[in-house]
């Protein structure tokens, strides 16, 4: 068998395919077997499609897939040969190779890989071996990994091979559903492959704020000259087969955006002049301009460029604080759409703060009928349009978005727990400190606040178990009357700790280390999800579970930094700014000198 070898070896590529062309297909596999990967790919690209299927159906599991994985390059390949000066694309990888190929050969250094392979100058030199172009890309291309049964669907591939090259990386998505469900072995492989579905979600679904839970992301690397057409197109093709043979139905997407090649402009002036803002402004700004500048990534696109785009249409929306009534799907900085609901309900309080304060009686039955109807607002939005506030096992994202642009992020579902607020407020005034409760009421007290954050908390767990059908009902009902109890909880605490009845609860929350984290919450709530994004996007590969990456220490610390900046070069001084502003000066006092009054004191 080796004199075999060593004889096909001397032979051109036609005389090789004609030797093969007429042995069994037992001596075909017996020869193959002998080869090298990059010759066995090379050989079976050479053979017509009858002639691959008859050898593939051989093959074990392992190397069909590797083949399928591999058809997927030279599928684009084949595509992607759009002439740049005079000189394809294709050809310019087909030289790097060929140089490559040669320092094997002949035991030399091998040649440096240029930076960008597809804007240097370098001839084509033979166009026989062109096969072997494409493993420079298919090993830049994610493979069919191990752990696919415990969820492993997050594929990225080589992103820093594919970019350095100067290739054009893009992540798919790949929707995988069963064709035929009789299988049940293929459906419970299905199962297990999306973890038991604890989240359903489709293509359409947007991804850049809640991830597509269903979707494999797949990541290919080809020529810069192929577009996202061309991937999908290629992609899809493979696709179809696989369906005819196994019973799974796959759905491919390959969207624009998630395609990069490395760009060399200049940043835009717009990134260098960024002019000083209250905080929530000089955080657009940032989010818009720089940070989109500020690493890359196989989901960078997603997490950190899309929402970028958002805000450069989308931010005069976050500015006149309304952008929390245009739906989370384009929405610039989606998580601030609080301090959008915190503004109108704030510029709505003092009239009712006058009404309270003027007519007690009839203030306190304005903020009971507001409170009143904005509960059955949540209970009735919740139960006809389906929604649900509790993240269930099993939950779709477009309930989540849905849940969200009808109900979680507008001020008339939110009004309730505002205007409970007024009202405690107004009680505490009114009854001021002195109040000393007895024992046994403040055992009471206690006890039916416990059963309060227990409806709230405790009580609707079982909406998180694996086996929980939806109920439109449980999702109305803790919807409606969750935020009371919760509200009600703390209330409590606040009465207690202000009558001085609270004792250890009313120390540790009157502890002054609270003042540290009270200053930085709103910047911390503001930079939390751009430190997120920014790791999420510059991850390279797929990650394992474990408790030390669901509690990410570093990444925490992160975020106490960026909002210790944020705090101390823009809120800070604004407030300070706003304080001066405000400040009013004390009248003059006659016959006096501001200098002789300020001379008196000294002495």
């Amino acid at each position: 068998m080796i004199s075999k070898l060593t004889l096909i070896s001397k032979l051109s590529m036609i005389s090789k395919l004609t030797l093969i062309s007429k042995l069994s297909l037992n001596s075909k596999l017996s020869l193959i077997s002998k080869l090298s990967l990059i010759s066995k790919l090379t050989l079976i690209s050479k053979l017509t499609l009858n002639s691959k299927l008859s050898l593939i159906t051989k093959l074990s599991l392992n190397s069909k897939l590797s083949l399928i994985a591999k058809d997927i390059t030279f599928l684009t390949l084949n595509k992607c040969t759009v002439t740049q000066g005079n000189e394809t694309s294709y050809e310019k990888l087909q030289s790097l190779a060929l140089l490559l190929l040669d320092g094997i050969l002949s035991n030399e250094n091998l040649p440096q890989i240029p930076v960008n392979l597809w804007s240097s100058k370098r001839p084509g030199l033979i166009s026989t071996l062109s096969d072997y172009l494409h493993y420079f890309l298919y090993d830049a291309t994610a493979k069919i990994p191990s752990g696919l049964l415990r969820g492993n669907m997050n594929q990225f591939g080589d992103f820093p091979l594919c970019m350095s090259s100067g290739g054009r990386y893009c992540l798919a998505y790949v929707d995988i559903k069963l064709a035929a469900t009789d299988y049940s072995t293929l459906a419970s492989a299905h199962t297990l492959l999306h973890s038991h579905h604890a989240f359903r979600s489709k293509l359409s679904d947007p991804g850049h704020r809640v991830p597509r839970f269903s979707s494999m992301h797949w990541a290919v690397c080809v020529p810069p000259s192929c577009t996202a057409e061309d991937v999908e197109e290629a992609m899809s093709a493979v696709a179809d087969r696989l369906s005819d043979r196994t019973g799974l139905k796959p759905t491919v997407q390959v969207d624009s955006e998630m395609c990069q090649v490395i760009d060399d402009k200049p940043l835009p002036r717009s990134t260098v002049f960024v002019g000083l803002m209250p905080t929530l402004g000089g955080l657009i700004l940032f989010c818009t301009f720089i940070l989109p500048h500020m690493g890359s990534g196989p989901q960078w696109p997603l997490v950190v460029n899309h929402h970028a785009e958002l805000c450069k249409q989308y931010w005069w929306r976050n500015m006149l604080f309304i952008h929390n009534y245009f739906g989370f799907k384009n929405m610039c900085l989606t998580h601030t759409h609080h301090v959008g609901i915190d503004t109108q309900l704030f510029m709505v309080s003092p009239f009712l703060i006058y009404m309270v304060y003027k007519w007690p009686k009839e203030g306190m039955m304005t903020l009971l009928g507001i409170g009143t109807l904005s509960t059955v607002l949540r209970y009735y939005t919740v139960y006809a349009r389906q929604l649900n506030l509790y993240v269930y096992f099993g939950s779709s994202v477009e309930q989540m978005f849905n849940t969200a642009d009808y109900s979680y992020i507008l001020p008339t579902h939110r009004a309730t727990v505002y205007v409970i607020g007024i009202a405690m407020g107004y009680i505490l005034r009114q009854w001021g400190k002195n109040i000393r409760l007895k024992t046994s009421h403040l055992t009471l007290g206690w006890l039916v606040a416990l059963a309060l954050l227990y409806q709230s908390v405790i009580q609707p767990s079982h909406m998180g178990d694996r086996f929980y059908s939806y109920d439109k009902f449980d999702a109305a009902i803790y919807s409606a009357f969750s935020p009371i109890s919760w509200c009600l909880f703390y209330c409590w605490i606040i009465f207690t700790s202000h009558t001085g009845n609270g004792g250890f609860v009313s120390d540790l929350a009157s502890w002054r280390g609270w003042q540290i984290t009270t200053r930085l919450s709103y910047t911390f709530y503001l930079t939390q999800f751009p430190v997120f994004f920014f790791n999420v996007g510059r991850n390279l590969y797929s990650e394992a579970y474990s408790i030390q990456l669901l509690f990410d220490i570093k990444e925490t610390i992160a975020v106490v930094l960026a909002s210790m900046v944020l705090t101390l070069v823009i809120e800070m001084p604004f407030q300070n700014l706003r304080s001066m502003m405000l400040k009013k000066t004390p009248p003059p006092i006659a016959g006096v000198k501001p200098e002789t009054k300020i001379a008196e004191k000294v002495q």
